[in-house]
């Protein structure tokens, strides 16, 4: 299991997710926010890392 837990810096909202990594796949359970606001987070992530 990852656990992601994140906070942004000029305010004080955050974000957490765990996500599972089984023989079907990935699967990710958000702590108290949507998905898609954990997924923009990661694919956010993701591109400043590999530009």
């Amino acid at each position: 299991m990852i656990s992601l837990n994140a906070e942004r810096l000029s305010d004080t909202e955050q974000l957490g997710a765990n996500v599972w990594i089984t023989s079907e796949g990935l699967v990710l359970r958000p702590c108290e926010v949507p998905a898609e606001k954990v997924m923009r987070f990661l694919r956010a992530a993701a591109k400043v890392y590999t530009d």
